[in-house]
């Protein structure tokens, strides 16, 4: 999952600027180009960590990190 979605971002930071945007949360500009920048490339290192099985310490509380993230930023664009 993590793999697919850094690869589908790569090369498209202006989509993943708007998703960040989407997310209506107050973010001075230079944060939310930094996160639709670096984003894509957390999620690929996840991914590839997850499916390598090397460093499960590390990407496995990282995995529950960023999904918690996504969750709750979800959640309050909703509401």
């Amino acid at each position: 999952l993590f793999l697919a979605a850094g690869l589908s971002k790569v090369g498209a930071t202006m989509q993943t600027l708007a998703a960040v945007y989407s997310y209506q949360i107050t973010l001075p500009d230079w944060v939310a180009n930094a996160v639709a920048a670096g984003l894509p490339w957390v999620e690929i290192l996840l991914g590839a960590g997850l499916l390598i099985g090397l460093g499960l310490r590390f990407y496995l509380p990282l995995a529950a990190v960023v999904l918690g993230v996504f969750t709750i930023l979800t959640a309050q664009a909703w509401w």
